[in-house]
């Protein structure tokens, strides 16, 4: 089934780590750093987000998509995914936090993939919940765009901002190398709507698009 096989290919390509040789630059902080880190994400907790997500893996000629519905709780910290094939059949049911998984459900057929909510978890955080800008990172500016770089479980994470809005966030070594792109945002919300997750140790690509949004009560 393609749901299995496109699960099944994102446990092996890890959302893992990779080596790099990137250099950890030390940046002086600076007061705007620590406004521009007020921003790095909406008010959450609540909040239901269905998003349409597309996995394309270009060295194995694989281009799927499914769908998955999270809830945002404990004010924004942590989160409760279900992630759905065709048809609205149940794949899993986890809840996340920075520092834990929990699983709920997984189905028979996923159950068999060695750490696959850990995995899957990995995706989650990066994404949503850690890896934020800190007030004392340090601090960047070219022209109209500023970077803000710190340190986050010993590897050294850029963000990118144009003006007061997040754009990218980059893992930069000496384990991790990945980017997250943050191209548009709900105008109520500040949710992004649009998200490009690339790793290039598994060299695959995550398009995940907001396709709903609601408050629930927290």
């Amino acid at each position: 089934m393609k749901w299995l096989v496109t699960v099944v290919l994102l446990a092996n390509l890890g959302c893992a780590s990779m080596a790099s040789q990137q250099p950890q630059a030390e940046l002086p902080n600076s007061p705007l750093a620590a406004s521009l880190s007020q921003y790095h994400a909406p008010t959450r907790n609540g909040l239901l987000l269905r998003h349409s997500v597309r996995l394309q893996i270009p060295g194995r000629n694989f281009d799927q998509t499914f769908s998955g519905i999270m809830r945002f709780d404990h004010d924004g910290q942590s989160i409760r995914l279900v992630g759905m094939a065709g048809f609205g059949m149940k794949l899993f049911d986890l809840s996340i936090s920075n520092e834990a998984v929990e699983t709920h459900f997984i189905s028979s057929g996923l159950s068999r993939i060695n750490n696959l909510p850990e995995h899957i978890a990995f995706c989650v955080r990066r994404i949503w919940l850690t890896h934020q800008p800190e007030t004392d990172n340090g601090f960047q500016r070219v022209v109209d765009t500023t970077y803000i770089y710190g340190i986050h479980d010993g590897q050294r994470i850029e963000h990118e901002y144009l003006q007061e809005t997040l754009t990218a966030t980059r893992a930069l070594g000496p384990r991790e190398y990945w980017e997250i792109q943050y191209s548009e945002r709900m105008a109520d919300t500040r949710e992004p709507s649009s998200i490009i997750f690339k790793d290039s140790r598994g060299r695959y690509s995550l398009d995940v698009r907001l396709i709903e949004q609601r408050m629930t009560s927290s």
